[in-house]
């Protein structure tokens, strides 16, 4: 059965807002981000939002929604 990319972006947002907010968008590092969202490959927020500028955009659009 595949897996939910759904949840997988979902965990990706929610880490990457905690991140962000404590070190700030410069300072937070990606794999961090990936690490606290449960994923092993340190590509997970390429694969699911192109780049770390695709994971801002969605952020700012989850929150202006």
């Amino acid at each position: 059965m595949p897996r939910n990319a759904t949840a997988t972006r979902e965990r990706l947002l929610r880490a990457a807002e905690h991140r962000f907010a404590r070190e700030g968008v410069d300072g937070a590092r990606l794999r961090d981000i990936v690490r606290d969202a449960g994923q092993a490959n340190d590509a997970a927020v390429g694969y699911h939002f192109g780049s770390r500028q695709g994971l801002l955009d969605a952020i700012a659009i989850r929150h202006v929604a």
